[in-house]
């Protein structure tokens, strides 16, 4: 099993951890427009606990073999794992779906988009990572375009924001993910995705059922409906495994300071999704904005 699911890299691997870590953001985009219309439908910690659970439920029966393969070398990280499932699985979407009932979009977006920058600093203390002029100067340029879109060609609209309690939690958010991720190259577990995924979700989840049982005691069980059902298969399907494998094996092969760039996509990316399944209007800065974007990869991309 653990042959078959490596991933056999060729020699430019750069485009193959460029495609891994879009497919991943895509996903994620997906998750974000889905997360924010079931809100009301499904509280935030039920939201968390019933994706993973889902996502546990649909890697299981193929992660057990690669768990017993693998188990020594697991067991010999299990505290390397259980940081990373805490930091990943249990607070990170956690802590995204709760601040989404206190926070306006807007305000998510921007603290988001500072998830590369955080990450470059922080790899900068723990791996002691150097960027080139080049490499910097795209994820300057990226975030220039993230800056355009999320303030709508008006840089005016700063002068609006407030600092509320949902952002505070968006923050802690970005920084238990840029810590994933740093710790992710640093750690280097050496056991195949499949393996390294269902070990984190194991662990993770029990985590968050805890708060989930608070939750469910305050304001009690989520309608079982058709609607429901399917979303939380697809939350538990593509953001959470599919997404998982991809950005794990592109943060290695890319480095998480590249990696973190990525995240510039989600806004671009979710423009378009709610442009085509919510109706909603694509204007002339998402496309400045997003051709920007692209410039600041294409310089990190050759480097």
């Amino acid at each position: 099993m653990k042959a078959e699911l490596k991933i056999s890299f060729p020699e430019n691997k750069k485009t193959v951890a460029f495609i891994l870590l879009t497919t991943s953001v895509l996903s994620w985009s997906l998750n974000t427009v889905l997360a924010r219309g079931m809100i009301n439908d499904i509280h935030p910690l039920s939201l968390s606990f019933f994706r993973w659970f889902t996502a546990l439920c649909v890697i299981i029966p193929i992660g057990l073999k690669s768990l017993s393969k693998e188990w020594e070398i697991l067991k010999k990280n299990w505290l390397k794992m259980l940081v990373l499932s805490i930091l990943s699985v249990t607070l990170y979407n956690t802590l995204i779906y709760c601040s989404a009932g206190y926070t306006t979009a807007t305000n998510m977006s921007l603290i988001i988009s500072a998830t590369p920058a955080l990450t470059f600093l922080l790899s900068r203390i723990f791996l002691g990572s150097r960027e080139s002029l080049a490499r910097t100067s795209g994820m300057l340029i990226s975030l220039a375009g993230m800056m355009l879109i999320i303030f709508k060609g008006d840089i005016f609209t700063l002068i609006s924001l407030k600092i509320n309690t949902g952002d505070l939690i968006t923050c802690g958010a970005i920084l238990s993910w840029a810590v994933y991720s740093v710790l992710l190259r640093l750690f280097r577990i050496d056991v195949s995705p499949i393996a390294f995924l269902t070990a984190i979700i194991v662990l993770g989840l029990p985590f968050i059922f805890p708060f989930y049982l608070w939750e469910y005691n305050i304001y009690g069980a989520f309608d079982i409906t058709v609607k429901n059902v399917l979303i939380l298969l697809f939350l538990g399907i593509f953001p959470s495994i599919l997404s998982y494998l991809c950005w794990n094996e592109g943060v290695k092969l890319a480095g998480p300071n590249t990696a973190s760039m990525f995240f510039y996509l989600i806004p671009v990316f979710a423009s378009f999704i709610a442009f085509v399944f919510l109706g909603e209007e694509i204007y002339w800065y998402h496309i400045l904005g997003g051709g920007i974007i692209f410039s600041g990869f294409f310089l990190t991309r050759n480097q």
